[in-house]
């Protein structure tokens, strides 16, 4: 396999969350390299940091902004960089945010002491292109929102507000979170905020749209 193996002596940043295990790096020009304990990509940079390999995420090709590398085959990638994503696994993600995956269902079956509700013989999902390329993630929180805006929500055991978002599979990037709706009870958005995130994607258009370009913008 080919891979870049850089050594730098470098000073990382904080923790980007507490569950996301990933750290990050300035370059000299002031480019922020969002960096994973696990790895995203094939191939992948290396970076050795006090006896630890952490992780930045290569794409093939190049692209505007991004920090080119060519291998030792001569084939170039871009190292995703100066972005505000995220990088984490949904097993990372649990228990504060809920994945809409059967795997991850069948591993963990309660959000917030609850049993969610999972159609898998629901299949609207792949008409229209989410699935596979992404997972579809919720969570309950207190912080309000104007319906499929964009916001900044904070995990609540008790949380009455559905927010929703896109996570990508081949990297684990966390797009931005937008805002479903208020429900009645904490109990009730426990227990059907995936599936209300999933039928306004599949459902409407703007919704599915906002998600799309919220996972471009988070």
């Amino acid at each position: 396999m080919k891979f870049l193996f850089i050594i730098l002596s470098l000073v990382l940043s904080g923790m980007l969350s507490a569950h996301a295990q990933a750290k990050s790096l300035r370059l000299g020009n002031g480019m922020v390299v969002h960096l994973t304990a696990d790895k995203k990509s094939s191939p992948a940079l290396h970076v050795l940091v006090d006896g630890t390999i952490w992780y930045g995420f290569l794409t093939a090709g190049t692209a505007t902004g991004r920090l080119t590398l060519r291998m030792p085959s001569g084939d170039i990638y871009s190292l995703i960089a100066g972005t505000s994503h995220t990088f984490s696994t949904i097993w990372d993600d649990h228990p504060q945010v809920w994945t809409w995956y059967q795997p991850f269902q069948n591993a963990n079956p309660r959000y917030n002491g609850a049993v969610v509700i999972f159609n898998a013989s629901w299949d609207g999902l792949t008409r229209i292109g989410v699935w596979p390329d992404y997972h579809l993630q919720t969570m309950c929180s207190n912080n309000t929102g104007t319906y499929a805006q964009p916001g900044n929500p904070v995990y609540a055991v008790n949380g009455l507000r559905c927010w929703c978002r896109l996570k990508r599979r081949s990297d684990g990037a966390n797009g931005g979170w937008l805002f479903v709706w208020t429900t009645t009870t904490a109990a009730y958005c426990a227990v059907n905020c995936t599936q209300d995130c999933a039928g306004h994607t599949v459902e409407v258009p703007i919704f599915r749209s906002a998600l799309f370009n919220a996972f471009a913008n988070p």
